[in-house]
């Protein structure tokens, strides 16, 4: 999905389940619904994440643990209301780090008046000292390729050109 098809599918009368990765700069995203003059609201999963002492230690506690965070954090957030509203979700790469899923997305945040949109940031290039070349391989490829999969509909997934 380029972003001319993303502010395609924003101005649709209806959406079905939306669920879209935004991989790019936040202000070409910014850009793209602010000109549509959608309603948003702002999630951070990063917010979600507690300090260290209360943090599981177990990686399949931790998903658990911040998926039901997750969950409530969205129902809240969820309008009761028919107006049409875009949850952007900040630092959304966590989800596939730890594993959570997009299920409480589905759950709460995706109907014909509601879309969500992942936020990632595009990865930056690095410089990686002489020493360390040809022994730290960086795969810019992980992300989406764990996006998409979760989606299991590729065409949700949008880069920024």
């Amino acid at each position: 999905m380029t972003p001319d098809q993303l502010r395609d599918l924003v101005n649709q009368r209806l959406w079905s389940k939306q669920v879209v990765v935004w991989i790019g700069e936040r202000s070409r995203l910014d850009q793209i619904l602010h000109l549509q003059g959608k309603s948003h609201q702002l999630l951070d999963v990063l917010e979600l994440i507690p300090e260290d002492d209360q943090w599981p230690s177990d990686p399949d506690e931790r998903a658990d643990w911040l998926r039901s965070r997750l969950d409530e954090a969205v129902q809240d957030l969820r309008p009761t209301g028919p107006e049409r509203v875009i949850l952007r979700v900040r630092n959304a790469a966590l989800l596939a780090t730890i594993g959570t899923g997009l299920q409480p997305f589905f759950d709460w945040f995706a109907g014909s008046s509601t879309m969500t949109v992942l936020e990632v940031d595009p990865i930056k290039p690095i410089l990686i000292p002489d020493t360390m070349t040809g022994v730290v391989r960086v795969d810019f490829d992980w992300l989406s390729n764990r996006f998409r999969d979760w989606l299991s509909r590729p065409e949700h997934l949008c880069t920024e050109a």
